[in-house]
This record gives C-alpha cells, structure tokens and sequence, in this order.
C-alpha cells in the first residue's frame, strides 16, 4: 500500500507550478511541524531542502543529540532534500513552545508557496504537560495553545503576501481550524483552505460562533476508519475517511494513511469500535457538567504529575504506577467523589452503547468492519 512518501517519489519531480498543490502535499507540509528544526529554522526563510539536509547531519553521530519521534521522518527527510517539488520551497517562523505552569505545549512552522504560505501546527509531542492541555480542551473555550494559534497565523500573514493555506494534525489540526476560525477577518478572507487530520473538534459553545461557522467551508478533516481522537468533541464541518494499513490507535499515524496517485485512499466508514468510542465518550462528556470535567482532568493529572514524569512513555514503569496508585489513595474526598462519579457514569454509558450496537448487529446482520 502506498504513503505519502511514495507519492513524493512518484510526484516529488514536479513543482507545484507544473502540478497543483492537493491533500496529500497538506499532509506531508502538516508531517514538517514534527520535525526537529531547532536552531535550523529561524524568522528568516531558509531552503526546506537544506533545512532538512542540516537536520539530517544534526540526528547522526557528529550532531547534537535531537531525535524524530517516527524512524519514518528519517525517510521524509531525505525526500524532501531530493524533491524538487519541495527542496526549493522555504521555510520559516519555527517556533516550540513548553510551559508547564501554563499548561502548554505549542509548535508551528511557516511553508513559503509559489502563490503564498501554508502554516502547519505540530499535535501534542508527548510530554504529560501537551496531554495535560488536550484534555483541557474537554472544558474549556480557549487553551494556551489556541491563543498562541492565533497569534502565529495572524504574524505569519502580516509577514508574507498571498493565499494562506493552514494544516495541521491531531491537536495541531484542532489549533488550525481555531486559528482559522478566530484570526482577524483580513486574514481569514485570505484562506483558501484548512486541513484537520484526525484532529478533535470542539465544544459547542465554540462550534456556535459566527466566525467559526464561516471558516467550515474552507475546513478538510480527514479522520482513519478507526479514529479516535479525531471523533472527540464537537465536528461542524464535513470529514472524509481515510483508509490506514494500520490497526486500532496505531492508524492516528499519518504515514499509514493510503495515498491513491495525489489523493487519500477513501474508507467505506468508521469500524465498530471507533462507531462505539465515538458513542460512549460523547454520551459521557454530553452528561457531565462542565465543571465537574475540569475537576475529573484535574484530578487526574495531580495523580500522573505526582510520579515527576515528565514524558507519557514514563509512565508505564513500575515505580512510576506506584506512586501514581500512592497519589490516587491521597486524593481529597470531594476529588474523590468526582473521579467515582464521571467513571461510574462512563461505564454507564459504555454499557448503553454496547446495547446499542448488539440491536444495531441484530438488524443489519453481522458487523463486517
């Protein structure tokens, strides 16, 4: 099955002047933002393909040390520093931001196109702090990295001319369809196209507003056929599903998206599973105030903070969970009291779409997905 990196070997000859810009240059310029460009990219426009080239030299022996979070990015790298289609295009505005008070974790990087700019917003890196903020999102209307969202598009227009295209995956998707929706009304006129893969949406206090519901018809979400994340929250604009060789969780990686010649391969629909997280988690968050979502995110967190991990993948070991287990006998009844309570309402409406599937398989035969 073919990725994107097979369509930059197919496609990576032509320039986007000979060969109009499409979905899948969206996903590979939305792939950049997890790049390590550290100290490679600054305010002024640089060669993608001798960015890519310099981080290259950076990630072996003689660099400094920085890694990729996907062995695949090693191999995009490489394309991008042989593609014509790419190497000539430049790159700027590389911004990462870590706050751990403020609960935030915010990445975005500026593509320079013949015809104007693409912004791409890097997803949650991993730290417990990016995840920590991706559940604020269940509560609240605006999170730090939102803000700064904004703040980097509406600065990126103001330096560069042209059409704006913005993309983005996971959280960073979310960040793209809310920078979009809520920058300036000159910036917004300028965008020809927003690109959400597998990000989640948003509440609907946010979903209701005019400037949002005026971006919609310039919003692209593509979410896999067992999508999670992406289903979370409120979706207003139309999606496409994806085709993935991957499997569960694991289909959340864009580099196991099918690429059919210069498009995403196409799904028939969402599996079971995914039809069946989509139901539980939203009757669950739809039937918990909103204030008692912040206190359950709270108090969870002060469980997972309680172990000093600083990074998700710490968490699995042994002295991590003990400490956790520790934290959680130490929560304050009220805390307490909410943490029983949003769980025993989760299983409740586990159990209630579980019903719902067996009546919908008894109808319709077997579930074939």
């Amino acid at each position: 099955m073919a990725c994107f990196l097979d369509y930059l070997d197919w496609r990576g000859d032509l320039p986007l002047q000979d060969m109009p810009f499409c979905e899948v240059d969206a996903v590979i310029l939305t792939r950049l933002s997890y790049l390590p460009f550290r100290g490679v990219v600054g305010e002024e426009p640089v060669s993608l393909g001798d960015a890519a080239a310099h981080v290259k030299r950076l990630l072996g022996p003689e660099g400094d040390g920085r890694e990729v979070r996907n062995g695949r990015d090693l191999l995009l790298l490489d394309a991008l520093t042989d593609s014509p289609r790419f190497s000539t295009l430049s790159l700027a505005g590389y911004v990462e931001r870590f706050d751990k008070e403020a609960e935030k974790q915010f990445s975005a990087i500026t593509v320079l196109l013949p015809d104007g700019i693409f912004v791409a917003y890097r997803g949650t890196d991993g730290t417990v702090v990016g995840w920590k903020e991706d559940f604020n999102m269940g509560f609240s209307d605006c999170v730090p990295a939102q803000t700064d969202a904004v703040a980097y598009l509406e600065d990126a227009a103001w330096r560069y001319p042209g059409t704006i295209r913005v993309g983005g995956h996971s959280k960073g998707g979310n960040l793209a369809v809310y920078a979009a929706a809520f920058c300036a009304p000159t910036v917004q006129a300028r965008i020809l196209s927003v690109q959400n893969n597998d990000g989640p949406g948003f509440p609907d206090a946010v979903a209701a507003r005019e400037s949002f519901r005026r971006i919609l018809p310039r919003v692209h979400t593509y979410l896999p056929q067992s999508s999670v994340v992406g289903l979370l929250m409120n979706h207003g604009e139309a999606y496409t599903i994806v085709h993935s060789t991957n499997s569960g969780l694991k289909q959340h990686d864009m580099y196991s998206w099918e690429v059919v010649r210069d498009h995403l391969a196409v799904a028939e629909g969402f599996t079971g599973g995914s039809r069946f997280f989509d139901a539980t988690v939203k009757n669950w968050f739809a039937a918990m105030p909103v204030e008692q979502r912040k206190e359950l995110i709270d108090g969870v967190y002060s469980v997972i903070t309680a172990s000093d991990a600083e990074d998700v993948a710490e968490l699995r070991g042994g002295k991590s969970a003990l400490t956790m287990l520790k934290a959680a006998a130490e929560l304050d009844e009220e805390t307490r009291h909410v943490v029983f309570e949003a769980f025993r309402a989760f299983f409740s409406s586990a159990k209630k779409a579980a019903g719902q599937r067996r009546q919908s398989k008894n109808h319709a035969g077997t579930d074939t997905n």
